[in-house]
């Protein structure tokens, strides 16, 4: 029996919106999944630590461009952990030679459109996460001049999650081969035994995967 033009058509396109619908889901699922395999049952019930270095061991196998969809997805699963998520999210950036507020500012857009509520506190801990970009997370906020006092760094404000408080990172936990993959040479800030080092991605992952104490981001 032949099928139809249009059940042909039909069963194309329900093909299609199923395959977008897993695209979609796919940057959940991975920080979902690293969330366990830290040690989590669940996304829910994951304290604020575990969230936030699952999120981070899986930020930084991201290429830049995909990040935004990935602070997203976080941000949506552990909304309470906004500002946390994007401070994270900043903290992985590596700085240019020429930085302009064009990697910061689809960040920053991003997070409070995922949680507009808590926009105050998403602009603080983005400040303090990256105080050098402060004029770039604001303006990307809308927020102006006269109202900027408002928005100075507070320790709390970030939930004080920061290089010391996130652990160890350890990517080899959430790859089935036991390392990172990475298509390019995109370098990563991570803090070695109180050093700051600026490494190739492979090599950054494979330092915080044999050091314990190596996390991801600059020494605080």
């Amino acid at each position: 029996m032949t099928t139809s033009l249009p059940q042909r058509f039909l069963a194309s396109f329900a093909l299609f919106i199923l395959t977008i619908a897993c695209v979609a889901a796919a940057p959940a699922d991975d920080i979902a999944r690293a969330v366990t395999a830290g040690g989590a049952s669940s996304v829910e019930s994951a304290t604020p630590v575990q969230f936030v270095r699952a999120y981070s061991s899986v930020l930084i196998r991201v290429k830049e461009s995909k990040r935004c969809e990935y602070l997203t997805a976080a941000i949506k699963l552990r909304t309470d952990l906004a500002p946390q998520i994007t401070a994270a999210t900043l903290r992985a950036h590596q700085p240019g030679v020429d930085e302009s507020c064009d990697w910061v500012d689809p960040l920053i857009r991003c997070a409070i459109a995922a949680a507009p509520t808590a926009k105050d506190a998403i602009v603080r801990a983005a400040i303090q996460a990256q105080p050098y970009a402060r004029e770039c997370i604001l303006a990307a906020a809308g927020v102006n001049d006269g109202t900027q006092v408002a928005f100075r760094p507070r320790g709390v404000d970030a939930g004080n999650i920061n290089s010391s408080s996130l652990g160890t990172i350890n990517p080899g936990n959430i790859s089935g081969q036991g390392n990172v993959q990475s298509g390019n040479q995109e370098r990563v800030t991570i803090c070695h035994n109180g050093t700051t080092l600026n490494l190739p991605r492979a090599a950054a992952a494979a330092h915080i995967r044999n050091h314990p104490n190596d996390t991801l981001g600059p020494c605080q």
